[in-house]
């Protein structure tokens, strides 16, 4: 597993720790070379990106974070993490229960919509 930021925020909402999102930055994050997903900024990193989400990986990460984190067997998480066109489709509708903003939101729904049609396992 290597998306520590995914790992560290699902650590923290399945203990119930407080959260906060806020507009000062109080941590350093570098970017370099060898980062496994990198800034999400131009058409390589948007081509990356579409390649990921088309191919499962993005669920997969979620889904072994949730078995890393405890939460394998919570209802939300077995809803969609087997995988499936349906489960997927349904996730899609399940948007802001999986992302905060609303840009954000739609871009999930989209890439789900998209899995629902070329399948994931």
């Amino acid at each position: 597993m290597g998306l520590h930021d995914w790992f560290t925020y699902a650590y923290a909402r399945a203990r119930g720790f407080r959260w906060v999102i806020d507009d000062h930055a109080s941590l350093m994050y570098r970017q370099h070379g060898e980062n496994q997903v990198g800034v999400n900024a131009g058409w390589a990193a948007f081509g990356w990106r579409a390649k990921q989400v088309l191919n499962g990986w993005g669920l997969a990460q979620a889904r072994l974070i949730a078995t890393q984190v405890g939460l394998h067997d919570d209802a939300f998480v077995r809803r969609w993490s087997r995988g499936g066109r349906w489960q997927t489709l349904r996730l899609a509708f399940q948007a802001s229960q999986c992302r905060r903003r609303p840009r954000d939101r739609v871009l999930f729904a989209l890439s789900c919509l998209a899995l629902t049609i070329v399948g994931w396992k």
